[in-house]
């Protein structure tokens, strides 16, 4: 039989990067502190950043920096696990919008998931339509601005796309995905599809 296809984000979902960039916008002028998860989506200028310090920010911003993020306060052990079984038994694509050569997130999956042989990565700033194309059995990402389009364009996938719960994605919309409560009970539901289980 053909395996199913899952579509993963790095960002929000399994890497840390929100903190690291505000530390990265800190050096350059004061910043209003930020405790765990910025409180919205476009948080840059609520939280202080100018233009220069975006651009400052952004220069440093190099493949090294990227692949060598934290990994989320999500990512435990069993979230490992999770994609390493995933990865082996269907066709696992990490999909992320990151404005940097994919060698980064080929680094960060190769720290911190080694089991992975091989992983399928793909940068694109489309992502909405790169997914609309891929069509996914299953889609994870913390981005409700890039899960809400993605519906628009698909909103027959909206069981099987899951949004992982941040305080920066609080946002109603339809059709609505499927809400997770981390990353790890997400993946939970997709193997348990996989397994047969219902959906």
């Amino acid at each position: 039989p053909q395996s199913m296809t899952i579509a993963c984000d790095l960002d929000g979902v399994l890497a840390e990067y929100n903190m690291p960039t505000h530390h990265l916008f800190s050096k350059w002028g004061p910043m209003r502190p930020m405790l765990g998860d910025p409180d919205r989506w476009f948080w840059y200028d609520a939280y202080g950043a100018t233009a220069e310090m975006i651009a400052a920010a952004t220069a440093e911003q190099t493949v090294d920096w990227w692949a060598t993020l934290p990994k989320h306060r999500d990512f435990t052990p069993r979230v490992a696990a999770l994609l390493t079984e995933l990865h082996a038994r269907t066709e696992l694509t990490f999909v992320s919008a990151r404005s940097c050569p994919r060698e980064a997130s080929l680094r960060w999956l190769a720290t911190h998931l080694p089991e992975l042989d091989g992983p399928q990565v793909i940068h694109t700033p489309r992502k909405a339509l790169l997914l609309s194309a891929l069509q996914p059995d299953h889609y994870l990402d913390d981005a409700w601005t890039l899960v809400r389009d993605y519906l628009q364009l698909m909103p027959q996938a909206a069981a099987r796309t899951h949004l992982v719960e941040r305080r920066y994605n609080q946002r109603e919309m339809a059709p609505s995905p499927r809400r997770a409560l981390s990353t790890e009970h997400a993946l939970e539901v997709i193997l348990d599809a996989v397994n047969g289980g219902r959906e």
